[in-house]
């Protein structure tokens, strides 16, 4: 008996919160569309947002393609394999895709292992439409798959696209 009265409570405390809360934020959002503000005084402009990608993918030119292109190097670490070291292992961001040896070592029997990671600054190796194919397929220009430790990516046409255009714009 016990617990079908605390059912019915429960059922009772869900129905209110389905019922009456939407009646509650209807009356909100009406009141607030015809409230005016006290001071009318224009507000400081909101100043722009910190590049949160600085530290890790240098800025370059470009418009929302180029930026969501670069969010998305950042974001597959494209950096850590194309991009060479200093001596204490930190990447120089002055050759930033500039290609580089492989900062790991093959795994033992894995025979296929790429040794240096190839310059895509500016994509002097593909067209777009070969890279967007490696992007999408894990399949190079020669109709090969990637060599590890080369993720084989499957992403989405748009999405290769972007960082086609990042790079290109990376040029040096």
């Amino acid at each position: 008996m016990k617990h079908s009265s605390a059912a019915a409570a429960l059922f009772a405390l869900v129905l209110t919160a389905l019922v009456v809360a939407p009646a509650l934020m209807a009356q909100d959002i009406d009141a607030s569309a015809t409230e005016q503000p006290a001071d009318p005084t224009p507000r400081a402009a909101v100043p722009a947002a910190p590049d949160m990608l600085a530290d890790v993918v240098p800025s370059v030119e470009g418009d929302a393609t180029v930026q969501r292109g670069r969010y998305l190097v950042a974001l597959a670490n494209c950096g850590q394999c194309h991009t060479p070291r200093n001596a204490d292992g930190d990447l120089l961001n002055d050759q930033w895709l500039e290609g580089a040896p492989v900062p790991s070592v093959t795994p033992q029997g894995y025979p296929q292992w790429a040794y240096k990671a190839p310059r895509i600054a500016g994509l002097p190796q593909h067209t777009d439409a070969e890279f967007v194919t490696l992007m999408t397929t894990g399949i190079n220009r020669d109709g090969k798959k990637t060599m590890a430790p080369m993720p084989e990516f499957r992403l989405s046409k748009e999405d290769a696209e972007t960082i086609a255009a990042y790079l290109r714009a990376v040029r040096r």
